[in-house]
């Protein structure tokens, strides 16, 4: 009876082995399709990271180089006198003044990307005082694109009478006027980039009083970024 038990021992430990080699050999193929699953979820990672690298530095270059801002130019094509009447009397004190100037303006978008600018205005001025004023509806002006615009400037004869150069001014015959436009909006880069724009244009403007027509104009335009 000793015999008989002593010989099924041994079988006992080899059934307790093969059974613990099994589960080492199911450890090691679980283990190996875990890695085999984790090299693409790593692959797929990986190229995510470098196109959006990629992506970002295309994106770069093309702000300053394609996309590179430019000046939206403000520029005044013609100034025309709609109406004109300049009266002094000398013995009552009084100034009769009707002046009414029409603007014709173009703004240039020199941008491959879209100019958005809010209310603007055109001002007026008489030798340094603002004596009238308009203003210019917001808009949008796409990539390489110009508009047209038309504003009109009457003239505050109560400012007027307060510069002290008016009589002279009336008896030389020649009334000298100033306008001042300036528009200010934003530059729109691949709705990531907005760069802020303020163009304007000056001109001056002599008029000459006997007949209301323009005699002399000079204008220039400007860009502060």
């Amino acid at each position: 009876m000793m015999e008989s038990k002593g010989e099924k021992l041994p079988l006992a430990v080899d059934g307790k082995r093969g059974e613990e080699d099994e589960e080492e050999v199911e450890r090691a193929v679980a283990v190996q399709r875990l890695k085999g699953r984790r090299r693409p979820i790593g692959c797929c990672c990986g190229i995510m990271v470098g196109f959006t690298l990629v992506l970002a530095i295309v994106c770069i270059i093309l702000a300053v180089t394609v996309f590179k801002v430019r000046n939206p130019r403000v520029t005044v094509n013609s100034v025309a006198v709609d109406g004109f009447h300049v009266k002094v009397d000398l013995m009552g004190f009084k100034l009769d003044a009707n002046v009414t100037l029409d603007l014709n303006l173009s703004v240039k978008n020199r941008n491959k990307a879209s100019f958005k600018f809010g209310n603007s205005t055109a001002q007026l001025y008489y030798r340094g005082t603002n004596v009238g004023e308009a203003l210019i509806p917001a808009g949008k002006i796409n990539a390489d694109e110009t508009i047209n615009m038309n504003t009109t400037v009457k003239i505050d004869a109560g400012r007027l009478i307060l510069n002290g150069h008016l009589m002279g001014d009336v008896s030389s015959g020649i009334f000298p006027l100033s306008t001042f436009t300036r528009i200010s909006g934003r530059v729109n880069v691949l709705n990531i980039f907005k760069h802020h724009a303020v163009s304007s244009s000056f001109c001056n403007v002599s008029i000459a009083i006997s007949n209301g027509t323009v005699v002399n104009e000079h204008c220039s335009d400007s860009l502060k970024l």
